[in-house]
């Protein structure tokens, strides 16, 4: 029991009005307060509190007066069931049961029997031989009675801990943990943790910049959801949607860890693959297939050497076989000297030691001294060289005793996983047949002779060549198989769930690409016991929305159960997300990447990158500096992509007007220039019809008032205090400018207004 639950559980305990009162929620509570020490004692979670400056007592007090959490734990322990439960009795347990008894009979059976010849001294050893032979026979029943007659497990690995019953949650405690305690951890510890303000950049470190861990994926109410959903979904498909960099590809990976500490269950299996641009449907199941075997042949190579299955009989037999030949050898030599030292030949000296060994053994102990006592110094030796062999003898009968039991417990485990050797068989020859075109020969020939020199001859031959499976087939054979694993690998508890994840499916920019895409490999998407997580675009999200307004289910309607949309950032999480990166790094840093990248996990990364190179050349830059660097490399590269732009476009008076204009972009370092410039750009749209010219002098200009704006804003005197609501509107700008220019540049002018800069006219 950690120190929080040794604090709060007594105090709990103590308060019998609130049990006498209103009983339910004092177990709440109580539970709330056991699954928070489960949490907190998790070495990530801890390292986290710790890492935002609070310590585990501040977070537990601050959750523990969040009646909403109460509120659904007090709901799972309403609809928890009992988490020990009572299974048929097999003809495994029978012989356990057996077994478990065979120590104590004999015991006492040779007890019974010698009790009368025996001294004194000797009965109390008997009785405690009897005693330790009764603890064994009950330790071997308690390790195997619970599964048969619903007890709470006693071995450790498995124990209810007492207080079980009391808390009510049974088979919901994981989902206690998953659901409400560690996400109230996560926003206790985002909303608490003190900020750090200033307008120079410093950190205390960097870590994890490059790596992906479980700080990746920011507790956010979408990354809940899914978690949620997939915990609770044991079957179907689930897709994911967002727009391209919002980490669906993290969240995806997120998934093959079990957020629960403590927990016995293991871990999902993931296997993930990615659609393809140019897609061909039973193509990809058969890559999709060979992915399944591929990590389901890892999971089962994981649990053979776990369970020992490495050892080979064969292996054992010819290192039994080496020691035995090295002990004859060696013992051979032994009587051999000793028989010279005799002065005699081998059989008489064992006939002659054997008389000695009578005779000493006749009246221990004193009787012992026989065997060097008037004796000469060589039969002396001889005698110790002959004990030596015995010795050596007695040490080869044990070791094969005891390599003949490790035989036989290899060999019961063997049998034990055999389900999972017949699984990694099925798994390689699927392996095999997908990859390769297998064909077989079989046939027969004869000759037979006639009269006049002649011979009659006829073969036959038969060639078997595997036909390529058409689509049907590999839908077939991948839901048979995948029906397979999942449930010999949850039944031997490899793996709690088998989640398959098809990424990337979102880039493929053509809708009805995508539609048929869906359509093609939707057939494996029932499968039980495995779920289907696919990553889609943002239009198959719309699609999704709008069922029930018409008639016609498209391919994305009748393909998934439930879609979930990744969105970006808010300004919160962006800075959770910097802070555990760049330690202790200034709230008005955060705020610059944050509006930079609109939120969006991938450019938030880009610029963090860029942020850190900076403060390893430049000596603690201040803001506006490291504003300058990042608009500045920013500027120039969509200057070059405007003018690219340019070139692919009709040659028209108006675009050549626009070239010269975008020409100065490259020239423009101060706000000023931009914002004057961005007027330009947006105020002759509107002698201009809707076309390419218009759309590209629309992008433009927004971008360089969205440029402007945060040169405007992000300087050295930005203080905590201005650091408003109207901050994250400058990452909604960023995010619209692409597909609604018109609508950025609205939210643009507000901010503007809002800080008190001077805008220009508005269009």
């Amino acid at each position: 029991m950690s120190r929080l639950a040794s604090e709060e559980l007594p105090r709990l305990f103590r308060d019998v009005r609130a049990i006498t009162d209103d009983f339910e929620t004092w177990a709440a509570r109580l539970a709330l307060t056991v699954a928070l020490d489960d949490v907190l004692s998790d070495d990530a979670v801890h390292r986290k509190v710790v890492d935002a400056g609070l310590t585990p007592h501040q977070v537990a007090h601050a959750v523990l007066r969040d009646e909403a959490a109460l509120a659904k734990v007090g709901l799972h322990q309403a609809r928890a069931q009992p988490s020990a439960s009572k299974a048929p009795v097999t003809a495994r347990d029978v012989g356990w049961f057996l077994l478990s008894a065979i120590p104590t009979v004999a015991s006492l059976s040779v007890l019974r029997l010698a009790w009368d010849a025996m001294p004194v001294p000797y009965h109390v050893l008997g009785i405690l031989g009897t005693l330790g032979a009764l603890g064994l026979s009950l330790s071997i029943l308690l390790r195997k009675a619970p599964r048969t007659v619903g007890i709470p497990p006693w071995y450790p690995r498995q124990a209810e801990r007492p207080h079980e019953r009391l808390l009510a949650l049974g088979d919901r405690r994981e989902e206690v943990h998953a659901e409400i305690v560690r996400p109230a951890v996560g926003t206790v510890t985002q909303r608490r943790s003190p900020p750090v303000y200033g307008t120079r950049l410093r950190f205390r470190r960097v870590t994890g910049l490059y790596g992906d861990d479980d700080a990746a994926v920011i507790s956010t109410r979408h990354t809940d959801r899914l978690r949620r959903v997939v915990n609770r979904a044991e079957s179907g498909a689930i897709a994911l949607a967002g727009s391209r960099g919002t980490g669906k590809t993290t969240a995806i990976r997120s998934l093959a860890t079990d957020p629960s500490p403590r927990s016995d269950k293991p871990s999902p299996l993931v296997v993930r693959a990615e659609a393809p641009n140019r897609y061909d449907g039973r193509d990809f199941l058969l890559h999709l297939h060979a992915r399944f075997c591929a990590e389901v042949d890892s999971v089962l190579g994981r649990a053979f050497e776990d369970a020992g299955h490495s050892m080979r009989p064969t292996t054992a037999v010819g290192a039994a076989v080496r020691t035995g030949a090295r002990f004859a050898v060696v013992t051979a030599l032994l009587l051999g000297v000793s028989a010279s030292l005799w002065g005699t030949s081998a059989p008489e000296f064992a006939e002659r030691l054997g008389d000695l060994l009578t005779e000493a053994l006749r009246d221990p102990p004193g009787s012992v001294a026989a065997l060097w006592t008037g004796q000469p110094a060589r039969r002396v030796i001889a005698v110790g060289l002959a004990g030596l062999a015995a010795l050596r003898a007695a040490a080869f009968l044990v070791s094969v005793a005891g390599g003949a039991m490790r035989l036989a417990v290899w060999f019961a485990r063997r049998r034990r996983l055999r389900p999972l050797t017949r699984l990694r068989n099925r798994t390689r020859e699927a392996r095999t047949r997908i990859r390769f075109l297998q064909t077989s020969t079989a046939g027969w020939s004869g000759k037979v002779a006639t009269p006049f020199k002649s011979e009659l001859t006829r073969s036959r031959t038969i060639q078997h060549a595997e036909q390529p499976l058409t689509h049907p087939d590999v839908v077939d054979q991948f839901r048979r198989f995948a029906e397979e694993c999942g449930t010999v690998l949850r039944e031997e508890g490899i793996v709690s769930r088998i989640i398959v994840a098809i990424d990337e499916l979102d880039k493929i920019e053509d809708p009805a690409q995508a539609q048929d895409f869906v359509n093609d490999v939707k057939g494996v998407f029932d499968v039980a016991g495995c779920l289907f997580v696919v990553s889609v675009s943002d239009d198959a999200i719309a699609s999704f929305e709008q069922r029930g307004l018409t008639a016609i289910r498209d391919a994305f309607d009748s393909a998934f159960s439930e879609m979930i949309r990744l969105e970006p950032f808010e300004l919160d999480e962006s800075a959770t997300w910097l802070t555990h990166r760049l330690v202790d790094l200034p709230r008005q840093f955060c705020a610059l990447c944050h509006c930079l990248s609109g939120g969006l996990p991938r450019e938030l990364h880009r610029y963090t990158v860029e942020m850190a190179d900076i403060a390893a050349t430049v000596h603690a830059p201040s803001l506006s500096t490291v504003t300058e660097i990042l608009v500045g490399q920013q500027l120039a590269a969509r200057a070059r992509a405007f003018t690219g732009m340019v070139t692919t476009m009709e040659q028209s008076p108006e675009l050549l007007e626009l070239a010269s204009e975008l020409s100065l972009i490259s020239e423009s370092s101060h706000a000023s220039e931009m914002l004057d410039l961005a007027h330009r750009l947006v105020e002759r749209t509107e002698r201009l019809d809707f076309g390419p010219v218009h759309t590209l002098r629309w992008h433009s200009g927004c971008f360089l008032l969205f440029c402007a704006t945060m040169l405007d804003v992000f300087d050295d005197d930005l203080t905590h205090e201005r650091l408003t609501d109207d901050i994250p509107v400058l990452a909604a700008a960023q995010r619209r400018m692409a597909a609604h220019p018109q609508l950025a540049w609205r939210l643009l002018l507000e901010v503007r207004k809002r800080f008190g800069l001077d805008t220009p006219t508005a269009t």
